[in-house]
């Protein structure tokens, strides 16, 4: 599963042809799917969290209200807001979906599994999450109750503290620690000797050749299935993604770590474009123990998100190339996948 997806599209700017006084501002929180004054989805266009859009009129279509930001485009009322009202410090918790069946808890007031579940779909506020010495990731859900990041999928990317012994007495399938100790003691000899074995999983990065043709198939398997063109790589856009899988590492987001956005990427390789979009995946490395399967678990998030933002940029006629590469964490046994698509 994908601990987090983030999808930026550069295809809508900002309107600035109205004077600031001739409709009120909307501003986006996340990003805002637009639809037609039909209620269609425009699935190749999105716009950009945290940005301002001048308003039009405002419609209804079935009983949901929809506002106006550009000619035959519109959102959701819902998932806009006035950024002149006392809204501006709107907090996003922390929220956990229960997947992959029904989850254990880890429960540290008996340092064990509890008999008590967490029903699959079942939906959790987490207040904090903690990686031990085996790479094995908890979140936690209530005074003394934690649940193995296997079971859970996170809304957005979680700040994660290390605890080399946390959890390891749960009896949990992602708790591969193997610690056997030994005391033979011979009194005749007065000699006591003690053995201590303790192994660790070994963690070794998949070739990146090999993880980005992998990925590269699988998205134009994607785009052959919908009879879709398959999309072509150039050195550029390749390299487009290179620097950013390596800086998404250090700030997942499509804000750069010098505070650009991720299309400062696509100028600095000299990329020309009617249209560009940015994917970017961060995967548990269980889920790729060979290049296919983390391919396959790439193309699953993006396919079972809500909405498919991420899956419509992947199998979208409008982008003809695409850069592709993956870095990956040791210490979190994490990949950072970014996909680059210009259209031209």
């Amino acid at each position: 599963m994908a601990a987090a997806t983030l999808l930026s599209t550069r295809i809508l700017t900002s309107p600035q042809t109205v004077k600031a006084s001739d409709y009120p501002v909307v501003r986006t929180s996340k990003v805002t799917y637009i639809y037609t004054k039909q209620g269609d989805l425009v699935k190749n266009r999105a716009l950009q969290a945290n940005t301002d859009w001048r308003m039009g009129k405002q419609i209804l279509i079935n009983d949901e209200y929809y506002d106006q930001v550009a000619t035959n485009e519109y959102v959701k009322d819902s998932e806009v807001y006035d950024p002149s009202i006392q809204q501006q410090n709107i907090q996003f918790h922390l929220a956990g979906r229960v997947v992959g069946g029904n989850a254990d808890l880890f429960d540290t007031s008996i340092n064990r599994i509890s008999s008590r579940k967490l029903a699959e779909g079942s939906e959790w506020a987490v207040s904090k999450a903690v990686i031990n010495q085996n790479g094995v990731i908890f979140y936690k859900i209530s005074k003394t109750e934690w649940v193995p990041s296997n079971h859970m999928w996170l809304n957005n990317l979680a700040t994660i503290t290390y605890d080399a012994g946390f959890g390891l007495t749960a009896n949990d399938n992602n708790n591969n620690s193997n610690t056997n100790t030994g005391t033979n003691t011979n009194t005749n000899n007065n000699n006591t000797s003690t053995n201590t074995n303790t192994s660790k999983p070994t963690r070794v990065e998949l070739p990146k050749d090999a993880v980005r043709s992998a990925i590269l198939k699988s998205v134009n398997d994607e785009r052959a299935s919908l009879g879709v063109a398959p999309l072509q790589e150039t050195p550029g856009l390749t390299q487009t993604a290179v620097t950013r899988a390596n800086e998404i590492v250090q700030s997942f987001s499509h804000t750069r770590p010098n505070g650009s956005d991720c299309f400062s990427a696509f100028d600095e390789n000299g990329l020309s474009y009617h249209a560009a979009a940015e994917n970017i995946d961060e995967e548990i490395g269980g889920n790729g123990s060979t290049p296919e399967q983390l391919a396959t678990a790439v193309m699953k998030s993006f396919k079972d998100e809500p909405g498919h933002a991420h899956y419509n940029s992947v199998v979208s006629s409008t982008y003809n190339y695409i850069g592709i590469s993956s870095n990956y964490d040791a210490t979190t046994d994490r990949y950072y996948i970014a996909q680059d698509f210009i259209g031209m």
